[in-house]
């Protein structure tokens, strides 16, 4: 090993009042290393040696992570697939959604008016995870309070104490098996609060894919976030 301290550049190295040594891999693939005061250069170049398979294979999953979807310039992401946008100046304000076509139509261009795009988004799914939870509480026999689409930075949805429900309204980007399966979780917390063997019992039993659809969330979440 080389004498002289070299890191590469995408590592931070911090120095506090510690014991211990914390290695943390960020968001945007930088490497954290919290290291007490009084390390040396040469100790914490050693340290990065021994734990160098473990970054290394952290980053590769970090980076599959933050991977982004291919969309064209006349594409809108829903359903986790693309969406050809259409422009129809007889819609007006109005927005027409093909399932079987793939497209979207309106008279207000979504692609180059962010705020009118965000608000497609939100209002559609306003109405769609409202009709889709509805039906998925009748169908398993679940009974929830009140439903609330919110844009949570780092959650997809919640359950209250009360059985207010809460879902993130990126959840239309997604595929619909998993939307489905995030509407059984939150149902599910209805009658079991916690996340115990019994309540993933039950997830597994109204939604045999469940852990596809959270692969699926794992492997995308940065990119959904990013539309």
């Amino acid at each position: 090993m080389n004498s002289t301290f070299e890191i590469p550049r995408n590592y931070r190295v911090e120095r506090k009042a510690t014991r211990g040594v914390r290695i943390k891999i960020q968001n945007d693939l930088t490497v954290s290393i919290t290291v007490p005061f009084l390390f040396s250069g040469k100790h914490i170049l050693e340290i990065i040696s021994k734990k160098q398979k473990w970054i290394d294979r952290n980053l590769e999953t970090f980076a599959r992570r933050r991977k982004v979807f291919a969309l064209r310039e006349n594409e809108l992401l829903l359903f986790g697939t693309a969406y050809t946008f259409i422009i129809q100046p007889d819609l007006k304000r109005k927005i027409r959604v093909s399932g079987e076509e793939k497209s979207v139509q309106s008279g207000v261009d979504l692609i180059s008016d962010s705020p009118a795009r965000y608000n497609f988004y939100k209002k559609y799914a306003a109405e769609y995870l409202t009709a889709k939870t509805e039906t998925a509480a009748e169908r398993h026999g679940f009974s929830y309070n009140r439903l609330f689409i919110r844009g949570q930075k780092t959650k997809w949805g919640t359950c209250s104490a009360k059985k207010n429900l809460s879902l993130n309204w990126r959840l239309i980007l997604c595929p619909e098996s998993v939307i489905d399966y995030l509407i059984v979780h939150e149902l599910v917390h209805t009658e079991i609060i916690n996340h115990s063997k019994s309540y993933w019992a039950r997830v597994a039993e109204l939604c045999p894919g469940f852990r596809e659809a959270k692969k699926w969330l794992d492997e995308n979440s940065y990119a959904v976030h990013r539309v």
